[in-house]
């Protein structure tokens, strides 16, 4: 069983904060994995300060009479860390600043280990590439770190035809071209068609999500339609 479970050392905040992200709570069974589980925890917590070095070292005291487990996480946070550059590499196609505006994290800004995974699942939910990885390394102080985003970039462009056949317009054709990162800047381009022995359907539209690098949205679409009436007489 738990006992008391405590937060010790060097580091940024308050402990009753600190042993809100902890799973293990007094009076609850014990686990080693759990155990592990927290100290993660807690590594990403004071990350998000800053710290990206930071060491946190679970002591362990057991109570032999009462088979009680007292926890203490023993926390050094080191040197408070920026970021010093960000580059980007793989991208053959995209243009940096496609990615670059999806970050959560700036150059001089202080390290976010958050920051960091919500950069990778935002420059995934692109759909522009098929990986996505984001490193660290040590910049040129103790206090420094430079982050790698290495992409793999993936087909974005897509092209269709069909046939078919109804009772209105007898034969159909079809066709499509779809390209969702358009010459790299992310926008997205649809050209379509259709036609048949009475009527032909064409439709073009462009689409830039990210206008003038802000977050408006601007879209143009254009398009044809024409049907051929069967001539009759009025009775």
């Amino acid at each position: 069983t738990l006992g008391e479970v405590h937060i010790v050392g060097d580091f940024p905040g308050s402990e009753d904060q600190a042993l809100r992200t902890v799973a293990l709570q007094e009076g609850e069974v014990f686990k080693a994995s759990h155990l592990r589980e927290d100290v993660f925890r807690l590594t990403g917590y004071f990350s998000n300060f800053g710290f990206a070095f930071v060491n946190v070292e679970p002591e362990t005291q057991v109570e032999q009479d009462d088979s009680v487990v007292n926890i203490s996480y023993r926390v050094d946070k080191g040197p408070e860390v920026y970021v010093d550059r960000i580059d980007i590499a793989g991208n053959t196609k995209t243009r940096d600043k496609v990615i670059r505006r999806e970050l959560r994290v700036r150059e001089q800004s202080k390290f976010n280990a958050t920051g960091i995974e919500h950069s990778r699942a935002r420059v995934s939910r692109l759909g522009f590439f098929q990986d996505v990885n984001i490193a660290t390394r040590r910049g040129a102080r103790s206090d420094l770190l430079n982050v790698l985003v290495d992409v793999k970039e993936a087909q974005t462009g897509a092209f269709s035809v069909g046939a078919g056949f109804n009772t209105a317009t007898s034969l159909i054709g079809s066709a499509r071209i779809q390209e969702t990162n358009l010459m790299g800047y992310g926008h997205q381009f649809i050209i379509s068609g259709s036609m048949g022995s009475r009527y032909r359907n064409s439709t073009l539209s462009w689409t830039n999500p990210y206008v003038m690098d802000t977050h408006l949205t601007l879209g143009v679409e254009l398009f044809d339609w024409r049907f051929a009436f069967e001539d009759f007489d009025r009775a």
